[in-house]
């Protein structure tokens, strides 16, 4: 098998991964792995609030009726870049202390994660289960704007 071959039976994916794998890389080894983690960890959030954000009240109408080509994935790109931001403010500082308003912002973010979490998961809610108005409040129509609030107090406190 010559080169040419080879090259045109090549999976076009396996390039693609190899150069953003190649691109993470020489980014973490230029400045350290903080760009990268928070890609890894800006992504599993996009997806949970794109699909949130389907489901959601006002939006998810206005999503559905988008026909724009690639539109859905511009709001996905849009949602990533959010997540983006807000995980790198979170994360990029680790001083300890901070004062009573970042406490309770963290406080108040981190309770409303957990209660929209909680109203989604069949697993949690067999432990205890919440009453009708708080099912209502973190429930599945309400959960994108809950967790995109959340999100923003926590890079309050952090920053």
């Amino acid at each position: 098998m010559d080169l040419a071959t080879f090259a045109a039976n090549w999976p076009t994916d396996w390039i693609v991964i190899a150069v953003v794998m190649f691109i993470v890389a020489l980014e973490s080894f230029r400045a350290g792995t903080t760009r990268g983690t928070t890609v890894a960890l800006s992504l599993p959030l996009t997806l949970y609030l794109f699909d949130s954000l389907q489901k959601s009240y006002l939006l998810g109408d206005m999503l559905a009726k988008i026909s724009v080509p690639f539109g859905q994935a511009i709001v996905f790109v849009v949602l990533l870049a959010a997540t983006y931001f807000f995980i790198s403010r979170i994360i990029s500082s680790f001083d300890v202390g901070g004062g009573m308003v970042p406490a309770l912002a963290c406080a108040v973010s981190t309770t409303i994660i957990l209660l929209v979490i909680w109203a989604q998961s069949s697993a949690l809610t067999e432990l205890w289960h919440l009453s009708p108005a708080i099912q209502a409040a973190f429930g599945e129509i309400y959960r994108f704007f809950w967790t995109l609030f959340a999100l923003g107090l926590l890079a309050f406190a952090r920053s």
